[in-house]
């Protein structure tokens, strides 16, 4: 499963268990978390945004996207888990479910 579509200033993307952002325009942070819900939401009627474990999200984010992303994931998966450059690894921010994972873990 990986598909693209470019909505106005971002791209999401999803391939297995990790959703690839991308600024694909100049905008300001609030254009971006718009087209983020709204590729988020084409995603999930597409039945993209299914499986249920954990996801993991990459990519430069601006603080209100990753707010964005972690509300419309979390209703979806059991852990969430955002890519931090600095520690080169994923660092689990919301769990709803999840057996093995605890929010500040962190994942490959």
């Amino acid at each position: 499963m990986n598909t693209a579509t470019a909505i106005a200033t971002v791209e999401i993307t999803r391939s297995d268990d990790l959703i690839t952002f991308k600024h694909t325009a100049e905008g300001d942070a609030s254009a971006k978390v718009r087209d983020t819900v709204v590729r988020l939401a084409e995603m999930d009627d597409n039945s993209e945004l299914a499986g249920g474990g954990l996801i993991k999200v990459t990519g430069p984010l601006l603080v209100p996207v990753a707010a964005a992303f972690g509300h419309v994931l979390a209703h979806r998966f059991s852990a969430v888990a955002f890519f931090v450059p600095p520690m080169a690894t994923f660092v689990v921010a919301m769990v709803h479910g999840h057996e093995a994972l605890k929010v500040g873990d962190t994942v490959a």
